[in-house]
Formats: C-alpha cells, sequence, structure tokens
C-alpha cells in the first residue's frame, strides 16, 4: 500500500499538536503544584503569624502591668516549648509632665531562626498610673454661698440637708445639683471634678463644703 506525501504531512501534524498539548499538560502540572505548595505555605504562615502575635499581646499585658521602675531591656531570648524567642526593648525616658515621665516600651516576637521580627508592639508606660494617683486631705472650705478658683485640680465634696436644694457650679456649668424633697431625714451629698484654674461656685442650703485636692 502506498502512503501518500499528504497522509504523511497530516500525520506529522497531528503528531505536533499531541507533542504540544503534552507539554502544555506538563507546564500546567508543574504551576498547579507550585500553586498548591505556595498555599499550603501561606496557611502555615499566616498560622505562625497569628501563634507571634498571641505571645507578643501576652508579653505586652505582663510589661503594662509590671511597675514602672521594674521595667527593664530583654535581650533575645527563646520562649520555652515554643519555636519562638521574644525580645524588649526599652525606648528613652522623657517627660510627660512636670512629674509624671513616660518611655515607649516595644515587644517583638520571632520565629525560629529568623532575623525580623514575626510580631511587634509597641506601647506607652508613664511613671504615675491610672491606680497610683492619690487625694490630698480633705479642707474645709465653708458652708451657704460660697465661691473660688482651684489652685490645682481636685473635687468639692458638699452636703446638705434632704429638705433643700443646693448645687455645684464650675466654669458656669451646673456638675452637682441636689433637690429638695418633702419626705426622707438625713444629709444628701454631691461631689464634683474641678480642673486647675477653673472658677467654683456653692449655692443653695449646703451645711458644709470640703476641698480634695488631687495629687500623685
Amino acid at each position: 500500500m502506498k502512503i501518500s506525501h499528504s497522509s504523511k504531512k497530516q500525520g506529522s501534524a497531528l503528531l505536533a499538536v499531541v507533542l504540544v498539548l503534552a507539554i502544555i499538560s506538563s507546564v500546567m502540572s508543574v504551576s498547579t503544584a507550585k500553586i498548591s505548595q505556595a498555599a499550603i505555605n501561606s496557611t502555615g504562615s499566616n498560622k505562625t503569624t497569628l501563634q507571634a502575635q498571641q505571645y507578643a499581646a501576652s508579653e505586652a499585658e505582663l510589661m503594662r502591668s509590671m511597675p514602672y521602675s521594674n521595667l527593664s531591656s530583654l535581650a533575645k531570648a527563646k520562649i520555652a516549648g515554643t519555636v519562638f524567642s521574644k525580645e524588649v526593648i526599652l525606648g528613652e525616658e522623657s517627660s510627660y509632665s512636670s512629674s509624671i515621665k513616660q518611655r515607649p516600651v516595644t515587644v517583638n516576637i520571632y520565629s525560629d531562626a529568623e532575623s525580623l521580627p514575626r510580631s511587634t508592639l509597641t506601647f506607652q508606660r508613664y511613671s504615675v498610673e491610672a491606680g497610683d494617683l492619690d487625694i490630698g486631705k480633705a479642707e474645709y472650705l465653708g458652708s451657704g454661698e460660697l465661691n473660688g478658683v482651684a489652685k490645682e485640680a481636685g473635687f468639692i465634696i458638699a452636703y446638705g440637708s434632704s429638705k433643700q436644694s443646693y448645687g455645684i457650679d464650675v466654669d458656669g456649668v451646673t456638675l452637682g445639683y441636689v433637690v429638695g424633697r418633702s419626705y426622707g431625714t438625713g444629709a444628701i451629698s454631691a461631689c464634683v471634678p474641678v480642673p486647675k484654674g477653673a472658677k467654683w461656685h456653692i449655692y443653695g442650703d449646703c451645711h458644709k463644703a470640703y476641698w480634695s485636692k488631687l495629687k500623685a
């Protein structure tokens, strides 16, 4: 049987198409494998980053609860039982106010032997925290209608009869007011904050008033 020249050409063309399809299929298989591996690696990386963030938050909470005077830097050290390491860096101390100091605290968490941290948290610590604030000894102001200007930040505490009204204004704004009533016995008190330099005014049936300054 004699094979024509045209048939040979068609066979060669078909073979070429098959080879091209085989090459494309091979390339696509490799690409799919790479994409799958990248997705797996990304999932693992995200999990590691999340764990690092949790360790950073935990270490930051510890540093926040520590007394200001006990703060200290910590060189990169292994976190026992994990693949992570922690590092604490204290920044330069500066003045927040005339009586309060501040300094930044940075917590870094590293994974394995990575040179860059997986998670970083930076926050400020102050030499006087909210729980350290105190009030001074109460100073008697008087009774009845009273006026004054606050030399420092503090509180006015006043009390009067439950049957009579009185109020406390700070810079023209009523912050404390007791309404008299026809029932009940005993004194009713009110306490309002007064910022430094504010004008305060007590009016009405105030039996006694006291000033208590805010101090650190």
